[in-house]
């Protein structure tokens, strides 16, 4: 179309997982023309209102708002009245989704495909931003990785022809798992509940509750219990009481024996001496 702006289209390299590409597109006065893909295309509007049509449905989206294209869907789109308009991209290859699908979900029934109108929903859109910044930053594969899978998870078995895999409550168990992995890899750390809650893609009320019910503790008394756990490996090691402490990350030597004595009822030096 004469007198169109030229995108600004961004591509993002995410090495750690094969069939994936993400770019972020931004424009005023464009119209794609009709056209359609092979891959799967989760577009997230960042800003201004995205209008067009999916399969002859016509949409108009704004911030926040997710669409969702499958391969040989025919679509079109553009700007709305030309203004300011920035998504990101999210394109997915027929394999990698059916390795997913089989993987996580069985087997599959016929081809994946997805709902065309689009959707909207706050805690999903949370969940696809999240990830998209998650994959554009070259530090963070491993939280990218975790993210995409409950993402994709939560997106098959809502808003596809597969459904019923994951349940809430299957999808909740997963956060859980997640949560109770991250404080065995990091009892060593300082960290916080909401740093938790984040990993786990759950919010602090609902990780701190839900947690207690799953395991019959707090997060932070399963740390305290499991930090007590290695001390006692480290003290029949013979390492120094005051080293362990520091070693399991505990405040200080007073602040352990507290724990200690707590959690077990006698003292680190009884352990340490092989009473115990």
């Amino acid at each position: 179309m004469p007198g169109q702006d030229t995108p600004k289209i961004t591509f993002y390299n995410h090495s750690s997982e094969e069939g994936l590409s993400i770019s972020q597109t931004a424009y005023s006065n464009f119209h794609f023309p009709k056209h359609f893909h092979n891959h799967y295309t989760i577009l997230f509007i960042e800003a201004g209102i995205n209008e067009g049509f999916t399969e002859s449905e016509g949409y108009r989206i704004g911030r926040g708002s997710i669409l969702i294209i499958n391969p040989g869907d025919l679509h079109a789109g553009n700007s709305f009245n030309n203004s300011y308009l920035q998504f990101k991209s999210l394109r997915i290859e027929p394999q990698f989704l059916n390795y997913f699908c089989e993987l996580n979900e069985g087997p599959k029934k016929g081809d994946i495909r997805f709902e065309t109108a689009p959707v909207y929903n706050p805690s999903l859109s949370r969940q696809l931003e999240g990830l998209l910044n998650s994959m554009v930053k070259p530090s963070a594969e491993l939280d990218s990785s975790l993210k995409l899978h409950l993402f994709l998870r939560t997106l098959i078995t809502n808003y596809s022809n597969q459904g019923g895999g994951v349940s809430p409550k299957a999808s909740c168990q997963i956060s859980l798992k997640r949560a109770k992995e991250f404080i065995q890899d990091n009892y060593q750390k300082d960290f916080s509940l909401q740093e938790l809650a984040r990993y786990s893609l759950l919010s602090p009320y609902h990780l701190a509750r839900q947690f207690k019910k799953q395991y019959g503790l707090s997060p932070f008394q399963y740390l305290r219990n499991f930090r007590v756990e290695k001390a006692k490996e480290l003290l029949r090691n013979s390492s120094s009481i005051t080293q362990v402490a520091l070693e399991v990350g505990f405040f200080d030597h007073s602040h352990f024996l507290r724990n200690f004595r707590k959690m077990e009822g006698t003292s680190p030096s009884r352990i340490k001496r092989g009473r115990l």
